[in-house]
């Protein structure tokens, strides 16, 4: 017998035409994009499966891309498409498809801010417009050899107006086409507010002053800004402490600057004469608490002033506008019906201020304290020289009183004193010899 061995050619694969448009006007959005349209095998429109895509090229960091994975980076590249090797019967690949990922517009802001004059000045931020996917200024910026971004400005919050915010940093990303921009810090002024003695009838939450009878020289009503600041120097805090600390009864005290400005040219004046001004209550408080106002003058020494409490607010007088201290103690709210036997309620005082211009005093200390409904008199004296020209309760003149009585006190008072030059003044009567023999 012979053995007969017989042997077969193998078939050669059939290598196809395989053609895909690269997709256009790609944009990184942090997912993974279809990169390509129009696929075909031979003319044909041929499914992904049993093709393998080759994706290389460089994003735009600079990295060299080489994966079966469509890139997300923005970035150039090139994709091939092929049939897969272990196809028995086909082979064949497609020229290099070109397409780019375009980076995502990014805008990089320093965000404007407003503040009043004097007051402190806001938090300066940086606000980012564009980032998509999870994506922020930690993750997706580049900072190993940049900086950070940060908004600045050389503002003191000292000069009505627009200053610039400046924008600084360098730092990138690669997916990101960055677009700075600085910002603008608005420093506005208070504009007086018309009112009457009983301001405001529709009370906000502002500060606010009636307008003094003669304005600073140099100025215009419209041209004058009452501004409000919680921040005081460190020398005029310790001498506000100082004051407050002597002075008991306070359960709290914030300190504030009020300060009238010129807004032509930004630099604070004095008003001309007195000027009442109105605060709103601080924030827990209300006119059942009992207030003071220290006033830390020029001349270093304090003065207290005891406001008036409206619905809404405070209202006091000052001839001149510098730190305070405004301290309060909370009170005891009015009791409504009768109670049964054995309550107690907190005794309630109140205080009287007195004060007295040159060429004469009132022979009390300037702070009375009385209790709740009790009386108080005041006697006016008069230097030698000069007789009394007026005396003022809570603001009212009641003519050249030499004496007067509080009776029934309810709420904080004040009485205030003036004199003038009259020949000899009698201490007795507070009227001038000259007068008399008139």
């Amino acid at each position: 017998d012979s053995l007969t061995v017989s042997t077969s050619t193998p078939v050669a694969k059939k290598t196809v035409t395989i053609t895909a448009t690269a997709a256009t006007n790609l944009e990184y959005n942090g997912t993974k994009q279809n990169v390509y349209t129009a696929l075909t095998v031979d003319g044909e429109k041929a499914p992904e499966s049993g093709l393998e895509f080759t994706y290389t090229g460089t994003d735009k960091s600079g990295i060299s891309y080489n994966s079966t994975t469509a890139p997300t980076n923005a970035g150039d590249y090139k994709l091939v498409i092929s049939v897969k090797g272990d196809n028995p019967k086909y082979t064949g690949a497609s020229s290099e498809i070109a397409f780019s990922i375009g980076q995502k517009a990014l805008s990089i802001k320093a965000e404007d801010k407003t503040m009043y004059y004097s007051h402190l000045l806001p938090k300066l931020t940086v606000k980012y417009t564009g980032f998509v996917a999870g994506d922020d200024e930690h993750n997706a910026l580049n900072q190993n050899n940049h900086t950070k971004y940060q908004a600045k400005t050389k503002a003191d919050g000292k000069t009505v107006g627009d200053h610039p915010i400046t924008l600084t940093g360098s730092a990138t990303g690669t997916n990101y086409a960055i677009t700075k921009s600085d910002g603008i810090l608005t420093v506005l002024a208070k504009k007086l507010t018309n009112a009457t003695e009983t301001m405001p009838a529709n009370p906000t939450d502002e500060t606010a002053a009636i307008p003094p009878a003669s304005v600073p020289d140099g100025t215009t009503l419209s041209n004058l800004s009452l501004v409000v600041s919680y921040v005081v120097t460190n020398e005029d805090k310790t001498a506000l402490d100082t004051a407050t600390d002597a002075r008991d009864g306070f359960d709290k005290k914030i300190n504030l600057e009020i300060s009238l400005i010129n807004t032509a040219s930004g630099a604070p004046v004095q008003p001309k004469g007195e000027m009442t001004i109105f605060i709103p209550y601080p924030a827990g408080t209300n006119k059942n608490d009992n207030f003071a106002l220290i006033h830390l003058l020029s001349s270093g020494i304090t003065q207290e002033v005891i406001p008036t409490k409206l619905e809404n607010g405070l209202l006091f007088k000052v001839t001149s506008l510098s730190p305070f201290a405004l301290g309060w103690k909370k009170g005891t709210p009015p009791t409504v019906g009768g109670g049964t036997g054995g309550e107690t309620t907190e005794e309630t005082y109140y205080y009287i201020q007195a004060t007295a211009g040159v060429g004469g005093y009132i022979n009390t200390p300037e702070r009375v304290r009385v209790k709740q409904g009790e009386s108080a008199g005041f006697t006016i004296v008069p230097n030698k020289g000069y007789q009394i020209a007026d005396v003022k309760v809570n603001g009212r003149s009641i003519g050249a009183k030499k004496y007067y009585v509080f009776t029934n006190i309810q709420s904080n008072q004040t009485i205030q004193a003036t004199f003038k030059k009259g020949g000899h003044g009698n201490p007795l009567t507070g009227v001038s010899l000259d007068d008399a023999e008139r």
